[in-house]
């Protein structure tokens, strides 16, 4: 039994070796093949061979021996470049699509990529194709390289504003009477032109006003209630006009001073103003008592500066103007001639204005 182990031991060890020096000798066939479903092998010349990725490199590189159709060959490498030999498809859906990054900066010069819309087919051509081929008409045209606005409208056109996005045309140059004024149709909004003339001879004057040519003027006769509202402004009549020039207001009706008020005008500006016959005309009466003495001056409130507006009284006997009283800055000064004032004398001074 223990000869029967040392000889299986013998055995195995030369087995090993056997192994080990197939290993270290054999030598991997520089040829390659394809088996039936595609797959690079090795042809060797010994089973116990060892196949490093190294090999396999070496192998790829002499079994691809060409590219094409867009695609080359560069060692071991393929790579995307050169000529299409084929018509050649690459689809695409909305999440896989075609993506070229990195793309440079182009000129005017340069051909614009466009495709066909039946086959897909990518082509190029120059801006100036492009240009050529687009047609330029109802209020556009072309100048070389530059479209502007301007041409004949070849078809109804509208452009619609509302209250933000606004149609404005800055720079425009004055006019005179002899242009056209334009008009737009309410219905339809179509812009059309019309003389000053006929603008003017289709104005329907009336209510205080009338038209003499081309001037509308103030003057004639009102057909309807009217009111001229101030609104915090003055209404001022021209003063110092050509002579004969004078502002005539016919056909006014009856007032009543109890309730209406009165129209007046300041003789320096002309401003136009009312007053109530109430504060049209004012008076007053004060009566005092008198210390005695040759004269006396009393301040009555509200006086007027006319004397001939002011009425003295003596112990209810009215004194003279000017002669026994006199009235300056709010005062009245009573000085009888050849007679004084007694220590309690009533003295009544009445006014209007």
């Amino acid at each position: 039994m223990k000869t029967s182990m040392t000889q299986l031991t013998k055995q195995l060890l030369l087995v090993a070796i056997m192994l080990f020096s197939a290993q270290a000798f054999a030598q991997k066939v520089t040829t390659k093949a394809v088996d039936n479903k595609g797959t690079i092998v090795w042809v060797i010349d010994s089973t116990s061979t060892f196949i490093t990725p190294a090999d396999t490199a070496g192998m790829l590189a002499n079994y691809l021996e060409n590219a094409s159709n867009g695609v080359r060959k560069d060692g071991d490498t393929v790579k995307l470049g050169g000529t299409l030999t084929e018509v050649t498809t690459i689809t695409t859906t909305a999440t896989e699509f075609l993506q070229i990054m990195g793309l440079q900066g182009g000129t005017t010069a340069d051909s614009l990529v466009v495709i066909d819309p039946a086959t897909g087919q990518l082509k190029r051509m120059s801006v100036q194709s492009l240009l050529g081929n687009i047609t330029y008409k109802n209020g556009i045209t072309r100048s070389a390289d530059s479209v502007k606005l301007g041409g004949a409208l070849t078809e109804p056109t509208t452009i619609t504003t509302d209250g933000t996005n606004t149609l404005s045309i800055p720079g425009l140059q004055a006019g005179s009477g002899t242009d056209s004024i334009v008009v737009t149709d309410p219905a339809t909004g179509v812009l059309k032109t019309v003389s000053a003339s006929t603008l003017m001879n289709n104005l329907d004057v009336a209510n205080g006003l009338t038209k003499t040519g081309d001037s509308i003027k103030l003057g004639g006769t009102l057909n309807q209630a009217t009111t001229i509202g101030t609104n915090g402004h003055n209404l001022t009549i021209g003063v110092g006009g050509a002579a004969g020039d004078s502002l005539n207001i016919t056909g006014l009706s009856s007032g009543n001073l109890a309730t209406d008020s009165i129209v007046v005008v300041n003789g320096a500006t002309g401003k136009v103003a009312r007053v109530s016959a109430s504060t049209l005309l004012q008076s007053g009466e004060s009566v005092f008592n008198a210390a005695g003495g040759a004269s006396e001056m009393y301040a009555v409130p509200g006086l007027p500066e006319n004397v001939t507006k002011v009425w003295v009284f003596r112990n209810g006997v009215k004194l003279l103007t000017t002669t026994d009283y006199t009235v300056t800055g709010g005062n009245v000064t009573v000085a009888i001639p050849g007679v004084s004032l007694v220590a309690g004398d009533v003295i009544e001074v009445q006014w209007v204005k």
